[in-house]
Parts: C-alpha cells; structure tokens; sequence
C-alpha cells in the first residue's frame, strides 16, 4: 500500500485538518476547519523545496535509488525504524523506486520529528556552544543523528556523530538558514 501521491501530509488536530499537496509552486498547504474551509499556500513553499533538495544531496548525492551499509534508503537515506514511525506500509523496493513517495515519508517525517521536539523548540533563536539554533538546523541534525542526540546535544553540549563522521553541530551549522513551517 503506498502513501496517496496527491496527500503529502495529513495532520489532524482537534478540528482542524493540514494537508500538503503538489502545486504549480511547489508544495502547498491547505487548512481545513469544521466551520469553514480556510486554503492557505504557505509562503515557505521555496525554503521547504531548498531544504529538502540541500538535505537529499547532503544525504545521498540526491540519488534516490541507493541504499546504504545501514539500510538506510534513498534520496534522503530514511531507515527502515523511520518508516514504520511514519506507519509506511509499502515494501522497500516500492520506496526506493518511487521518488514522490520518497519526499511524501521524508515530509512526514520532519512533521513527527517536530513534534518529538516540541519542548526544545523553545531553545530556537537561542546559541548553543556557540551554535545558532534553528527549526531547520534541528530537523536536519535529528534526521542525521536521532531525536535523543540532538536532546543531548541542547541539553549538555554533546556533540554526537554518525558512521561518516558528520556531528550534530555540523547538520546545525549547514542546514540552520532555512525558514520552514511544518
């Protein structure tokens, strides 16, 4: 079973319902409340399309067929225990040769690694170690080193790394200049 093409992200809160959707410029964003239907396109459009394009190319050299010696897939090098996180019900061969499903996980995936940040989302706009924080720099660092590194990280400094040597602060540093809303 493959996640819609058309439906990006589907977030429900109380009444009110997000979706992403593919547009002319880029992704869009629509609200949708119970009493009346509010269509938004989100003026982040660009910074989230940039964002995404510098994390695939940092991740895999923007190539969305490979797999790497951790099994991680893809154009942004998503694990299979992301996958299920996000609940992706397709098989891996249906993930690594279908880009649009690629960026729909990716997508849902920032959305969940948000929410599991959202009592560090205060420290945004603050320096860490001399670090800018920012909502980019966090969600991409989480995507690189896991949500309990990056706590780490603002909680006492430490400064994980991965396999390929690439460090919490580094992904902060390089990717902290996005202005996203997700």
């Amino acid at each position: 079973m493959k996640i819609s093409a058309l439906l990006v992200l589907l977030i429900l809160t109380s009444i009110t319902m997000v979706c992403y959707a593919p547009s002319k410029r880029g992704l869009a964003s629509y609200n949708y409340s119970a009493d009346n239907i509010v269509i938004e396109e989100r003026i982040n459009t660009k910074q989230l399309e940039l964002f995404l394009n510098h994390l695939g190319n940092k991740e895999s050299g923007g190539n969305w067929k490979i797999t790497n010696h951790l099994n991680c897939m893809g154009k942004f090098q998503i694990s299979e225990i992301a996958l299920l996180d996000i609940n992706y019900k397709g098989t891996n061969i249906e993930f690594i040769n279908d880009s649009i499903v690629q960026k729909e996980c990716m997508l849902l995936l920032l959305k969940k690694n948000k929410l599991y940040l959202k009592h560090y989302l205060k420290y945004t706009n603050t320096t860490i170690r001399g670090v800018k924080i920012t909502l980019s720099g966090l969600l991409a660092a989480t995507h690189l080193a896991g949500i309990g590194n990056v706590k780490r990280f603002i909680n006492s400094g430490y400064n994980a790394t991965d396999c390929n040597g690439s460090s919490v602060i580094k992904y902060i540093n390089e990717f902290n200049n996005y202005k996203l809303i997700i």
